[in-house]
């Protein structure tokens, strides 16, 4: 029994705050959300979960130019440098304090990060050991600018000089090391706010977007081969000419916004196509040709307010990051065709229940907003959206065939929705209001042909959740002092318990005034879910752990700790009573001073009892908790539906992102040595790498037939899926040739890796589909020409029967 699952991806969160970032292939986006970074992989029409986690809600991305490594800042002043290519943390340190680092860049060549922390641009450089520098982050600058915060900061293109900009409204122009005898720190004024700063051009002219739509050109005096390098001899004052700036245009862009009240929140320029866009508070983006400022573009993406923009390299699509928390809206838009490439969002408020499809490749989740969505589990994406429910959804499930979704809601309806015309098709409701729920403390087993029950059976608590085992033969019921009753689903007689109380580890809350061991009395496990085979069962609640029990042993196998971010409530499991006032914890009121109310990430709650609606006085996190979990039919993987959305986890190791990175000595000759001292699987996976045809079928086809299971077994599922790919493509001139042993190892391909090439069916069926229909060619070919001998060979032998007989008849 393995039950080693980890944990995968996050299904139902695309965006949830920061800034979203283009890696330098131009098609794929890296999305912070919540305390993890997501990236959408457009051009194969995928997404994936980095594992790496940060321990609070990200807030700001910077990428290196090659878009191996990235920057990370989290709400409490903790930066990550991490490797994206193989998704490893190389290092963690805490340079701001609370929300104060706003820009973070990295320099031209990778080895620099500028960091804006308050009024402060910090200088680092990045551990190199060619450069004898062995500590990952080591400051080699520090500037004090502003008394206010700095909004925005730009590199020039040498790495030599750096632009920034902030509240105060000046935009300042500086060289990174204090290098430059002719330059000392260059300033120009603003009426507004800055959002944005870049150098263009050849040089170091400067272009400054502020927060009244305005966009203003600084053309620099000097060219950067004009700077005089700083030597002993020029200590005292700067040597003339000095660096200075003059504004040439100035263009304002609020008239395009479309309506009054609004300002300029976001910002990206493409300096090889020229392109400046901006983007305003009601949900408006304006694309614009940068030497003139013409509008090329005016659209409204969303309703809600634009906070992030980014345009990829080849200056085709936009990402823009509308809202924020759940609110929050993802779009990928390609303006030349104005098309959108990428248009997804979550639920809109917490999302209650989730179900796979038969089959595994969906899965239905429903939410308080009322909304029911079928995301697919492979890439997902959201397929489609039901919104014929007026009030919060409670559970959804699948029909039997998977052609349709139930989903039931707190306004009394059960509604049925067709998966093929995407229609609510039946809509069930009772005969008269009645409320369901279980206040008696009793279970009850229905016939379902003839409307009979059971005698009820007497609980000792009332009854959260009641689960059929898949196998029907057993009845577990959670009660709500968390111990699960297990019955016998054809007699109601109980079998066994499973006591839960002792391992709900429950945090802290800032409402909380008792202590932890008191108040995990008062929370309990509210869901469980069985596996397919019924062997295993999952428990969770009013906790940010969750558990996996045996349900022959009724013994406890794993704990899994849902999320270590601790911008959620009830994730620390001790609160600091240093923060407790006679008025209540600290972390309740509202003690910021941003003039911004939608740039804050703390939620506020207006009234007692309108935590899940209108949220507006007080200050307060979103509390971390399980509310539905769900096997998925092959047993391989379960949801568990959270605060944070829909977590994934699996059975298979995180092996799915492999690149196929050559490395110095990976050589034909280096193939071929392996291969002639017999070492075939080795072989194999060199050749795969190598990514050459003829290579890749020398060594297989020199592979003893004895031993292809082995070598077949040695290979790891990223290499697999390649092998698979190959034979698809392999023509079919060379499969006749050696067809027998090509099927037997197509044959041991599939018995070995046909449950992870099934996980990844949408990338892996063409390649099968591709395989069958050459085999079945081949089939045709062979049964065409053996029909033809065996008809030959019957003729044959008929008439050698006929002359032997006439020639005894005579």
């Amino acid at each position: 029994m393995n039950v080693n699952f980890q944990f995968s991806d996050v299904i139902g969160g695309v965006y949830k705050n920061g800034n979203v970032k283009f890696l330098p292939d131009g098609t794929s986006v890296l999305s912070p959300i919540g305390n993890k970074l997501k990236m959408f992989m457009l051009k194969e029409n995928l997404s994936r979960t980095l594992a790496v986690e940060s321990e609070a809600n990200i807030t700001r991305i910077a990428l290196n130019r090659s878009g191996t490594h990235a920057f990370v800042v989290n709400e409490t002043g903790a930066c990550f440098y991490i490797n994206v290519t193989n998704e490893i943390l190389l290092h963690r340190t805490h340079i701001g304090r609370g929300n104060s680092i706003r820009c973070a860049e990295f320099s031209p060549d990778g080895s620099s990060i500028a960091l804006c922390t308050g009024g402060e641009v910090k200088l680092y450089s990045l551990g190199s050991i060619a450069a004898g520098q062995f500590h990952p982050t080591v400051q080699f600058g520090h500037r004090r600018l502003s008394s206010d915060s700095i909004n925005c900061l730009q590199w020039a293109f040498d790495g030599r000089v750096l632009c920034c900009g902030g509240e105060d409204r000046v935009i300042r122009v500086f060289s990174s090391k204090k290098q430059f005898a002719n330059m000392s720190c260059a300033t120009m004024s603003q009426r507004y706010p800055l959002v944005a700063t870049y150098f263009f051009g050849n040089g170091y002219d400067v272009l400054a977007v502020d927060r009244s739509g305005a966009v203003v050109c600084w053309e620099a005096s000097l060219k950067p081969q004009e700077l005089i390098s700083r030597t002993k001899d020029h200590i005292n004052g700067l040597v003339e000419p000095a660096l200075n700036y003059q504004k040439v245009k100035r263009n304002n862009l609020m008239e395009h916004a479309g309506s009054s009240g609004v300002f300029l929140t976001a910002s990206a320029l493409n300096a090889k196509s020229k392109l400046l866009s901006v983007a305003f508070s009601n949900g408006v983006f304006l694309l614009c040709e940068l030497t003139e400022f013409s509008v090329l573009q005016n659209f409204r993406a969303s309703e809600l307010r634009i906070n992030t923009l980014d345009i990829n390299d080849t200056g085709d699509w936009l990402a823009i990051g509308c809202g924020q928390g759940f609110d929050a809206q993802l779009i990928v838009w390609e303006w030349q065709s104005e098309s959108y490439v990428l248009k997804q969002q979550s639920h809109s408020q917490t999302i209650t229940s989730v179900a796979y499809s038969p089959d595994a490749s969906l899965l239905v989740t429903g939410a308080e907003d009322g909304k029911v969505k079928i995301w697919n589990f492979h890439n997902s994406f959201c397929i489609v959206t039901f919104t014929e429910h007026n009030s919060g959804v409670t559970d959804v499930c699948f029909t039997q065939s998977g052609k349709a979704i139930l989903s039931a809601s707190l306004e009394g309806s059960v509604r049925a929705h067709d998966l093929k015309r995407y229609r609510n098709f039946r809509t069930m409701v009772a005969p008269k209001q009645t409320q369901l729920n279980c206040l008696y403390k009793t279970l009850r087993l229905w016939n379902v042909v003839d409307s009979s029950s059971m005698e009820p059976v007497q609980l000792m608590n009332e009854g959260l959740d009641v689960k059929y085992s898949p196998c029907g033969h057993i009845v577990a019921v959670l009660c709500y002092d968390s111990c699960i009753s297990l019955f016998q689903a054809d007699t109601a007689t109980e079998i066994g318990t499973i006591e839960t109380r002792s391992d709900i580890d429950a945090g802290r809350e800032t409402r909380d005034k008792v202590k932890k061991s008191t108040s995990e009395r008062n929370k309990t496990f509210t869901c469980i879910a069985f596996s397919p085979d019924s062997l295993l069962i999952l428990a969770g609640g009013q906790s940010n752990t969750f558990c996996l029990y045996s349900v022959p042993d009724r013994l406890l196998l794993k704990i899994f700790k849902l999320s270590a971010n601790v911008s959620l409530d009830g994730v620390l499991l001790d609160v600091d009573y240093r923060k407790f006032t006679e008025f209540g914890n600290v972390d309740l009121f509202d003690c910021s001073d941003s003039e911004d109310e939608n740039a804050r990430v703390d939620k506020k709650l207006k009234l007692p009892g309108t935590r899940h609606t209108d949220l507006s006085e007080r200050s307060v996190k979103p509390s971390i908790r399980v509310n539905k979990m769900e096997f998925s039919p092959t047993g391989r993987n379960f949801a568990v539906v959270s605060t944070e959305g829909v977590s994934i986890y699996t059975l298979d190791a995180r092996r799915r992102f492999n690149p196929f990175n050559l490395e110095t000595e990976i050589t034909p000759s280096l193939v071929f040595s392996r291969l002639r001292n017999s070492e075939y699987g080795n072989a194999l996976g060199l050749a795969l790498r190598l990514n050459e045809k003829p290579i890749i079928r020398t060594v297989v086809e020199s592979v003893p037939v004895h031993q292809i299971k082995f070598v077949i077994k040695s290979l790891e599922i990223i290499y697999a899926e390649k092998l698979l790919k190959w034979l698809a493509a392999l023509d079919e001139s060379v499969l006749s040739k050696h067809l027998h042993f090509y099927q037997i190892l197509i044959h041991e391909l599939l018995y070995c890796y046909g449950a992870d090439l099934k996980n990844n069916l949408q990338q892996n069926l063409p390649a099968i589909i591709s395989i069958q229909q050459t085999l079945n060619n081949q089939t045709r070919m062979l049964s065409k020409l053996t029909n033809k001998n065996k008809n030959s060979i019957e003729y044959i032998l008929a008439v050698r029967e006929l002359r032997d007989a006439n020639t005894n008849g005579s």
